[in-house]
């Protein structure tokens, strides 16, 4: 072999050498770029997740401050008669709309009922929906104050989020459920009790659920064994549970 072809040999060799050290390189920055993504996606998601979850917190405490000063905690609209008790109740010289009162609204849906019942009531004890709303007792950003369903009441969502929180009162917890707007984003329905003896958790209050970072209910299911979770109520985070739905499953051992 001449001397000239050689080199040539060995060019070759060297470049493809090259080629391959180039090759491994750009795998190496791209996955690091890819890893830094994913690590700072799930930063992200964390601390949304955490943003919700003491956003909950402080919609519970709202939530028993009004059963400590109005007897009991305010029901789900799905039935008259007792929404008109509840308010009889709550509001001693509450008159109905037959007496020339501000009507209550029809049908709010177990988004809407949250905001209705936390955002205050106005100053006359006789009509307290007459009036601007004073001494809210949960701080809405209104920012994230939206009427998805135009029919004048407001849901409240969390950050970044497609669909709102949902409130369930115990005694609507057997027929109750909420069908997001875009009806692609599951169906949220009171959570059932693994505790013998309790049908649905938090047999004797309420439930408040939000569908989590994939902006999905999923469909429902036991706690906190997850039994007939879809994967996406795994994310869901609730007042009755410290973690996520998925992570409490993974903890009791589910």
């Amino acid at each position: 072999m001449s001397k000239q072809s050689s080199n040539q040999t060995l060019l070759i060799i060297l470049l493809a050498v090259g080629g391959v050290f180039l090759l491994c390189f750009a795998i190496c920055v791209c996955g690091g770029i890819i890893a830094f993504r994913s690590a700072a996606q799930q930063g992200i998601e964390a601390a949304k997740t955490t943003q919700t979850r003491i956003e909950v917190e402080l919609m519970t405490d709202a939530l028993e401050v009004y059963r400590l000063d109005r007897s009991a905690f305010p029901p789900n609209f799905d039935d008259r008669d007792f929404l008109i008790r509840h308010m009889r109740i709550a509001f001693p010289r509450f008159s109905p709309a037959s007496e020339g009162a501000t009507p209550l609204p029809d049908d709010l849906d177990p988004a809407e009922v949250l905001v209705f019942w936390l955002r205050g009531f106005g100053p006359n004890p006789a009509d307290p929906l007459a009036g601007p709303r004073h001494q809210p007792l949960f701080d809405f950003d209104r920012s994230r104050l939206r009427d998805a369903d135009g029919d004048g009441n407001h849901e409240y969502y969390p950050i970044s989020a497609d669909v709102p929180f949902v409130y369930f009162h115990h005694r609507s917890y057997a027929t109750a459920q909420y069908d997001p707007p875009s009806g692609f984003q599951g169906m949220a329905r009171p959570y059932r009790s693994d505790e013998a003896g309790s049908e649905f958790v938090n047999a004797d209050s309420f439930q408040i659920i939000s569908a989590g970072a994939d902006n999905h209910f999923g469909q429902g299911g036991s706690f906190p064994s997850g039994d007939g979770y879809a994967a996406e109520d795994e994310d869901n985070v609730t007042n009755f549970s410290e973690m996520t739905l998925g992570e409490d499953r993974d903890l009791s051992g589910g």
